[in-house]
């Protein structure tokens, strides 16, 4: 390599460390207002670059949203950001050499938005075996992430309130007794700050059920009639009024064939007793019964007897 070869390479290297590419420092305070507005202070600046631009990421989730301001403005609008919701934000401070300087990352949550409104603007009911659901929406969908949890205060015609803390827009109460009158209320909690949403209520949610099936207690025949007593579902388990005992009975007078026994129903709910009468000695008859209370008629029990024969009984009290 010739001397002169040599100095020129010198030359060049020396140039280029002296021109080397001027890098902006960090932007402080990049702070996120209740607002809706991203502020920063000016870059720091050592090497008094000449700053022409500030570039703003917002993280969301994996995807980088970039926008650009000009040197002299230090706020960005973000209202077009999702209410209650985390994001990330940098700020850059760009060069006239399109250089990028470092930024820190602020990681905040957009708040509420002015004027927002807790209100619930629907709350409706279900009941499915022997359950009771409520669902709920708010009036102002786009809020939902807001909200930290739904109270609901549930009571029924005997008990004291009761709450619970939902995190989703519904709640269901399983297992509960048919015929049992109850009162939902729902609001809308955030946490931070300490905002509840004001109260709807749902009244009257009930649901009935047909009674459970009746047990025979006991059954004695004579010759001509039959004593049936009947056991029915108890209260505890159904508070659904009794109307009617029913009896189908074939191969007797037509206005015995089927007997509706009205049913004096309380708390208690006491055996019911039924005389049928008419019957032939010595004959099987079938009956199918059934109870019907306000929701409807239970399965048929289905219930054989035979009736006494009076020719024995005759001899037996010749014999005698």
């Amino acid at each position: 390599m010739t001397p002169t070869l040599i100095v020129v390479l010198l030359l060049n290297a020396y140039l280029a460390s002296s021109n080397a590419i001027c890098v902006p420092g960090s932007v402080p305070n990049i702070t996120l207002s209740t607002n809706y507005t991203l502020t920063w202070d000016e870059c720091l600046n050592p090497q008094n670059c000449t700053i022409t631009n500030y570039i703003i990421n917002i993280l969301d989730e994996g995807t980088i949203y970039q926008y650009q301001t000009n040197s002299s403005v230090l706020t960005f609008n973000v209202s077009f950001l999702e209410n209650c919701k985390k994001y990330g934000f940098e700020v850059h401070a760009l060069t006239d050499e399109s250089v990028l300087g470092p930024s820190v990352q602020l990681l905040a949550e957009t708040s509420l938005p002015e004027g927002y409104d807790l209100t619930l603007g629907t709350l409706n009911s279900l009941t499915y075996n022997k359950s009771i659901q409520i669902d709920w929406n708010l009036k102002s969908i786009n809020l939902d992430r807001c909200i930290s949890y739904y109270r609901v205060v549930y009571w029924d015609e005997n008990n004291q309130p009761q709450d619970y803390y939902s995190a989703s827009k519904n709640f269901t109460l399983a297992n509960r007794i048919p015929c049992t009158n109850y009162t939902f209320q729902v609001n809308a909690i955030i946490v931070n700050p300490d905002i509840q949403g004001p109260i709807a209520e749902i009244t009257n949610v009930v649901f009935a059920e047909v009674p459970a099936v009746p047990k025979i207690a006991l059954l004695e025949t004579t010759e001509t009639s039959v004593e049936m007593v009947w056991e029915l579902e108890k209260y505890a388990t159904n508070h659904c009024q009794l109307l009617f005992l029913n009896i189908t009975t074939a191969g007797l007078p037509t206005n015995l064939t089927y007997l509706e026994i009205p049913i004096i129903d309380n708390l208690s709910r006491p055996n019911v007793t039924v005389n049928i009468t008419g019957l032939e000695p010595n004959s099987v008859y079938v009956s199918q019964v059934s109870v019907v209370n306000v929701g409807g008629a239970s399965k048929n029990v289905t219930v054989s007897y035979q009736t006494t024969d009076t020719y024995v009984f005759d001899f037996i009290q010749n014999v005698l």
